[in-house]
């Protein structure tokens, strides 16, 4: 189990320091640049379109998705408001931990 582990761990290394490595030493083209920088925003997304999809499949009530859809209104207005991702993570999953406890009980 510890082999696996170490061996994931060393690939996943092992790929993103070439990758790191190799564009340390050229300098990345301007639409490459301008697209990289919107990847956190992206993943981001994609991580909250996927887990509301899956909490609308196992829903079976809206009840049970009201604290979800509100927190990420709630981290959609902070991040307008204030630009910054991380501040608008942290009032997202804060909002949806408050919400969940006292509408979920």
């Amino acid at each position: 189990m510890l082999i696996m582990i170490a061996g994931m761990a060393l690939s996943t290394f092992v790929i993103r320091f070439f990758f790191i490595a190799l564009a340390g030493r050229q300098r990345l083209p301007e639409p490459v640049a301008q697209a990289l920088a919107f990847s956190p925003a992206v993943v981001l997304s994609a991580i909250v379109v996927t887990t509301l999809s899956g909490m609308a499949k196992e829903a079976t009530d809206f009840e049970s998705v009201i604290p979800a859809l509100l927190s990420i209104a709630v981290a959609i207005v902070i991040t307008f408001l204030r630009k910054n991702l991380l501040l608008a993570i942290g009032a997202g999953m804060a909002a949806y931990g408050l919400l969940n406890y006292h509408m979920m009980g």
